[in-house]
């Protein structure tokens, strides 16, 4: 049994004990009243007959002598197992009569009881009769008037120890065997569901050091629909999710690795070979552009490395506010004029209007019309189209690259915006590509809220089609908070 397990039972368990124990406290404490009250009733009843006989014994003793009352009363305290006392008004005790026989003249009764009595009260007594008895008895005493309206004497009866309650005793023993029962049978079911409530748990405590370990593959099974239910299926998500993460990390350093190990290792291999010879210096300033180019694509990965980093933490560093995305595109592609030029590319632009006001950040995007450009001209045929479109469709602005090309292929196209992923299989026939610009793409998308789709037919042309939210122009935004302030 785990602790968990032990300490949720034992609290289960202390608490319905306690809980049994006030209620069966309560409920005997009732019967105890109930009971007292039934034998009280009783007594009064007893008290009324002997009274009779008592007022004939004093008066009419022709009648009525002493022993014939003491063995009438015998027999009734016999029978019933009490004590019956006739006492006269200064609490002389006439005569006294219990199951052992009958004394006379045996004493005088506390004042206190005597004075009670003499005032015509009734006397209900749990107790020991102000130190007459030794023990506490049930005592029930009454005034004896005779015809006149005169106390002449009192009846006590008393209820000696060992004449408990019949009711009283069989339904404290009733109450305690169920109470046993109801103990065993809470107890048994609460280690059970202990066990089960806590089984779980201790699943998940063990997956959890499993994946302490490096192993993310282990699952808890779920069982029932609970809370803690909830919680494995919480735990096994969470897994899952580390262990895709797990496996990304594991991609991640492998193209890393590998993105830094060729450019190192060709810049290594030439170096030496200027420095050992093996390379003729007529051919040094040839190979030490290739190492300056290798240096270059080296920095271009770091930088984006970093900058996927950070994307990927969360740090979006992105200022929002209006901007032109009519006026970035028009940058850019200024920017790519030389390169548009070399490859022989015919370029269409198509604007829904001359300006276009998106919220957006203007590097981010910047960054994201770049590399979109520079991928539609890098992997252009030569003489090639290239077209950028921008248009409203219901309360949202679509930013369309397309260029011809050998484009990509179908099941290339879920993959091509993860990190380092390339269509180019041998991942060396584009020596400047790192690999991250559409990963980047998509990052800063997402940073916006805003999606990015890829269609291809391959061997014929690629598009990618972006999203962006559509926002009143800064003169307008200007022109509405100085009209606030007149």
């Amino acid at each position: 049994m785990s602790r968990l397990a032990l300490r949720n039972f034992l609290i289960t368990a202390l608490t319905t004990i306690i809980s049994i124990a006030v209620f069966i406290s309560l409920l005997l404490g009732q019967l105890y009243i109930y009971s007292s009250n039934e034998q009280f009733k009783s007594l009064e009843y007893d008290c009324l007959s002997v009274s009779y006989m008592a007022l004939t014994w004093l008066t009419e003793s022709y009648r009525l002598d002493t022993t014939a009352l003491g063995d009438v009363l015998t027999a009734q305290s016999e029978l019933k197992n009490t004590q019956t006392m006739i006492v006269d008004t200064e609490g002389n005790v006439l005569l006294s009569v219990n199951p052992g026989g009958v004394e006379k003249n045996c004493g005088v009764l506390p004042e206190e009881i005597t004075r009670k009595l003499a005032d015509g009260q009734q006397l209900k007594d749990i107790g020991t009769l102000g130190g007459w008895f030794e023990n506490k008895l049930l005592s029930f005493g009454m005034p004896v008037y005779d015809s006149a309206g005169n106390i002449r004497a009192a009846v006590i009866i008393s209820a000696l120890p060992d004449n408990i309650p019949m009711l009283f005793s069989s339904f404290a023993k009733t109450v305690i065997y169920i109470t046993v029962f109801v103990l065993m049978l809470s107890f048994t079911m609460v280690y059970f569901i202990s066990q089960r409530l806590t089984e779980p748990l201790k699943s998940m405590a063990t997956a959890a050091k499993k994946m302490a370990r490096g192993d993310y593959s282990t699952r808890v099974k779920v069982r029932g629909n609970n809370e803690i239910t909830d919680l494995a299926v919480a735990f096994n998500h969470m897994a899952e999710s580390m262990e895709e993460l797990e496996k990304i990390r594991s991609e991640f350093v492998a193209n890393v690795s590998h993105e830094l190990k060729t450019p190192m290792t060709s810049i290594a291999g030439f170096v030496d070979g200027i420095l050992d010879g093996t390379i003729p210096k007529d051919r040094q300033d040839h190979y030490l552009s290739i190492v300056s180019e290798e240096v270059h694509r080296l920095s271009r990965l770091v930088t984006k490395l970093l900058l996927a980093t950070r994307m990927q933490s969360g740090a979006k560093d992105l200022n929002l506010g209006p901007v032109d995305i009519c006026s970035i595109i028009s940058s850019v592609l200024v920017g790519a004029e030389q390169a548009i030029e070399d490859r022989g590319l015919e370029v269409q632009v198509d604007y829904a209007e001359d300006r276009v006001f998106v919220l957006g950040d203007r590097d981010g995007l910047t960054q994201v019309v770049s590399n979109l450009i520079d991928n539609a001209i890098k992997y252009n045929r030569d003489g090639g189209h290239l077209a950028v479109t921008v248009e409203r469709f219901e309360e949202k602005v679509f930013v369309t690259v397309f260029n011809t090309g050998e484009g990509i292929r179908q099941e290339d196209i879920p993959y091509v915006f993860d990190r380092f992923y390339k269509a180019d299989r041998s991942r060396g026939l584009d020596k400047k590509s790192t690999g991250l610009g559409l990963y980047l793409v998509k990052s800063i998308l997402k940073n916006l809220h805003q999606q990015i789709a890829a269609e291809s037919s391959y061997g014929n042309w690629v598009r990618f089609t972006f999203t962006l939210e559509p926002t009143a122009p800064p003169e307008a935004a200007e022109q509405k908070k100085l009209g606030g302030y007149q």
